[in-house]
């Protein structure tokens, strides 16, 4: 026994941040550039490494913390002098931090997007095709495919890459009037992953009209990116395509036909048609610092109702000084959570654990 041992999972990360060579966002863009599932993910895991999102929020912090000062100095005057504080250039600062820290929350869903991928849903009534369709974008057998309607009662995902982003692609149980509770549970399942969604397809078949389960399911999804499949092409059709749009009326749709276990050419417009909207909806990355976890989002949406209740209270007819300070030292507080520069342990434990050994 020569003292050695095996390292912790991001032990080496977890010592450079301890020692004070990274921040914690830093040092939680290490795991990001390792895991990233396409270019775009590695270039923004790589500026946030260099300190991009970081620098950006140090800025704002001690911003926050020049106002909080001033602010204690006045209470200070106002007390001992019965000195009256003049606000308006404080609101228009806190309203700027504010703007800011807004432009940084409304990042998340692009910056979510790069880290975990996109979430693609299938979705449509029971033995329409929906499983045969996941299997041929993947290229192999990966969800059961039967004639038997009902086949899949739970959710099946995949990743595959689309568009130079990483895709989370999901076959879902049909939606239908559950039978029993197992098919019950399915349907609730695949409401869930549809609200989930970034975007959703939705998959009909060519052999049967469409019913008001299409419709509904139809007026769940538009709101979202969305494209329509019609399934089984090389089978008879029993309505027209112009009968199908006139279905769905007014909303004016169009649809993409395939023969996902024949047709391989088919499959290849699907993914072009996928590329197109992923392009179009999603691609639009600025270069700007982003916020791409969960946790940030978190303590920014914290920041952002200190600064809120802060501006309420300054725009009163006696502002109320005593909160204002209480609520940007919250404020604060919630910065240096962000960075690191207030430690958690439970919390580095879980940042931590999730990384590769050593790293």
């Amino acid at each position: 026994d020569q003292g050695a041992r095996l390292a912790e999972p991001g032990e080496f990360t977890r010592r450079a941040f301890l020692n004070g060579r990274l921040d914690l966002v830093q040092a939680e863009s290490v795991a990001d550039v390792i895991a990233a599932g396409s270019e775009e993910a590695l270039q923004v895991a790589v500026r946030q490494l260099a300190g991009s999102l970081s620098t950006e929020l140090t800025d704002l912090e001690q911003r926050l913390s020049r106002q909080l000062a001033a602010l204690e100095v006045e209470l200070d005057l106002l007390e001992e002098e019965g000195l009256s504080l003049a606000t308006s250039r404080m609101t228009a600062e806190l309203e700027s931090l504010r703007d800011k820290v807004n432009q940084l929350l409304d990042s998340y869903r692009e910056g979510r997007m790069l880290v975990e991928g996109l979430r693609v849903v299938l979705v449509g009534r029971p033995n329409v095709g929906k499983s045969s369709l996941l299997n041929a974008l993947l290229g192999r057998e990966r969800a059961i495919v039967t004639e038997i309607p009902g086949t899949t009662r739970d959710v099946v995902s995949e990743r595959l890459a689309l568009g130079g982003m990483s895709v989370e692609i999901a076959d879902t149980a049909g939606i239908c009037r559950p039978a029993d509770p197992v098919e019950k549970l399915g349907v609730a399942r695949t409401d869930e992953w549809m609200q989930r969604a970034d975007m959703v397809i939705m998959v009909m078949d060519n052999t049967q009209e469409p019913t008001g389960e299409d419709r509904e399911i139809y007026r769940r999804l538009s709101s979202r990116p969305h494209l329509l499949v019609v399934n089984k092409k090389d089978l008879p059709p029993v309505v027209t395509e112009q009968e199908r749009r006139e279905f769905f009326a007014p909303a004016a749709v169009s649809f993409v036909y395939t023969a996902a276990r024949r047709n391989q050419s088919d499959i290849r417009e699907l993914k072009e048609k996928l590329r197109e909207m992923i392009d179009r909806e999603f691609k639009k990355f600025s270069g700007a610092p982003m916020v791409c976890h969960l946790r940030h989002k978190l303590l920014l949406e914290d920041i952002q109702g200190c600064l809120e209740r802060s501006l309420r209270l300054l725009a009163g007819s006696r502002p109320l000084l005593d909160m204002v300070a209480e609520e940007l030292g919250q404020a604060r507080l919630a910065f240096l959570e962000l960075t690191g520069r207030r430690r958690d342990e439970d919390l580095l434990d879980t940042i931590f654990a999730n990384f590769c050994v050593g790293k």
